[in-house]
């Protein structure tokens, strides 16, 4: 088989083969970095692709509503499921009618270390690669008086809106999609035993407080709706 016949019938090893080019000039500004990765995943897969730019903008959203400013988070958040680029799309999307298997369970959560690999590699700040490596940390198995200090602060609120971005994505699993109703509808799941209490918003009080104050204050300023 020819190594172009080979290449498109594997995009997995085409995408290896685009970040492998970018490998190869870690020195390259890091904007031309940022914006390469994010077209080798639109052009991969749009929709994880789509859910990255939701993430990035309600990352944005809540920093400014708990008052921080940080240019390493909000790179954090546009970056943070590259590593998805290394997992094949019918385990990213399986079919609504299949259950995945444990090995599939399994390479889906590896997109966390691929991420902070990929973001290592093209020497994104360290901050970047330790945020995108964290940030899918449970929050009680964070001790409470670390929660919002430290290491785990940032990825505590790219945490937060992944969690409720993924909400909005999937309103037949947490209700009608609307931004009112997520939270409460997420907070019923966890108590009904549905869904773990890891994405449970309230266990994060400070940013669950933020986040309900937004919706109160500044409903008509929401970065997005479905």
């Amino acid at each position: 088989m020819s190594e172009h016949i080979r290449l498109k019938t594997n995009p997995i090893e085409v995408n290896q083969k685009k970040v492998d080019i970018l490998y190869h000039f870690p020195f390259f500004p890091l904007d031309f970095k940022r914006k390469s990765l994010l077209k080798i995943m639109k052009d991969y897969d749009p929709i994880t692709s789509t859910h990255m730019t939701r993430v990035a903008e309600w990352t944005n959203y809540l920093s400014d509503v708990l008052g921080v400013n940080s240019q390493i988070l909000k790179i954090a958040a546009e970056q943070h499921d590259i590593g998805k680029l290394f997992v094949p799309l019918w385990i990213l999307h399986p079919s609504s009618n299949s259950e995945s298997s444990e090995v599939e369970k399994e390479h889906r959560k590896r997109h966390i270390i691929y991420s902070a690999e990929i973001l290592a590699r093209l020497r994104f700040p360290e901050d970047v690669v330790r945020i995108a490596l964290f940030h899918e940390t449970p929050f009680q198995d964070i001790k409470r008086e670390n929660l919002y200090q430290g290491k785990y602060f940032l990825p505590s609120i790219l945490r937060v809106a992944d969690v409720l971005v993924a909400a909005l994505e999937n309103p037949s699993k947490y209700g009608n999609g609307s931004i009112r109703n997520v939270i409460p509808e997420l907070v019923r799941q966890v108590k009904e035993g549905i869904i773990q209490r890891e994405v449970l918003l309230e266990d994060n009080p400070v940013l669950h407080m933020a986040l309900v104050d937004a919706l109160n204050e500044h409903s008509t300023h929401l970065p997005m709706s479905i």
